[in-house]
């Protein structure tokens, strides 16, 4: 025989996770009202059978799921799955997810580089390192397009990226017609078995780099800003540059905002 078990409201709240003023709330809508209220005291009694639905409120809150659709889900309006599907939160959580992703990743950067958000540009020899590529002749979503490619690749065969991947802009490059390679670093060199996709070893090279913050859209203006700063400094340019895809994701699913992204240009 199960003993039904009687809780003041503050007990209630304490054992469920839900505030007192969250508990009165639920009253008030007619979601979760108490067992008995005592007609001298106005004390509110929940029992131990309204435990689990308590519990399940309390889940929910994490979602801020509004009052009117709690109605409706426990009273059987609409099931939890069709409710996450139709008010789109996975999409929401899952932008929400990658932001804090990046924003982490960028602490990081900051935490290896002081001059991460420095305004002039910085010069360094970057090492050799092995790299997975696809040459492109074409325009920006060619690029997108090649490195997609890649990226199925490596999933399929389990190869992980050793370094932040990028693409490398050749001097015949134009506006309407641009000539690339799309890389991504990878341990070791070996034979890919595939026409579109080669691997070999990337050299060192010598680049004056800026970085650019947030949407793809206004990148040119930092390619125009360091451009300008190596003409004032009378640094040689090879005509070639790196774009190095620091900190990025889905632009459906990211903010923008928390891009990163290293514009470099070759020297000689």
């Amino acid at each position: 025989m199960t003993v039904t078990t009687f809780y003041k409201l503050k007990d209630f709240a304490r054992i469920t996770n839900l505030s007192r003023k969250t508990l009165l709330l639920y009253e008030q809508n007619g979601i979760l009202e108490p067992e008995k209220v005592d007609e001298k005291t106005s004390y509110r009694y929940y029992s131990s059978t309204q435990i689990r639905k308590a519990s399940m409120l309390s889940l929910l809150r994490n979602f801020e799921v509004p009052i009117k659709d709690l109605k409706s889900i426990f009273d059987g309006s609409i099931s939890i799955a069709s409710y996450f599907e139709q008010s789109k939160k996975r999409v929401e959580y899952v932008r929400y997810l990658n932001k804090i992703q990046n924003s982490l990743q960028i602490l990081s950067q900051c935490e290896k580089n002081n001059s991460m958000f420095s305004s002039e540009p910085e010069v360094c020899v970057l090492p050799k390192k092995a790299v997975l590529f696809s040459e492109v002749w074409g325009t920006i979503k060619d690029i997108q397009l090649h490195f997609a490619l890649i990226f199925r690749y490596m999933q399929q065969y389990g190869i992980a990226a050793s370094d932040s991947s990028f693409t490398w802009y050749f001097q015949d490059s134009t506006r309407y017609r641009l000539h690339v390679k799309t890389c991504c670093p990878v341990t070791a060199i070996f034979e890919t078995g595939n026409k579109e996709i080669k691997c070999e070893l990337f050299p060192d090279v010598k680049v004056a780099r800026l970085r650019h913050f947030g949407s793809y859209a206004t990148l040119h203006q930092t390619y125009s800003l360091l451009d300008k700063l190596l003409t004032e400094k009378d640094w040689k340019k090879s005509g070639e540059y790196l774009e190095t895809y620091i900190v990025t994701g889905d632009p459906r699913y990211c903010d923008s905002s928390t891009f990163v992204t290293e514009v470099a240009g070759v020297l000689v």
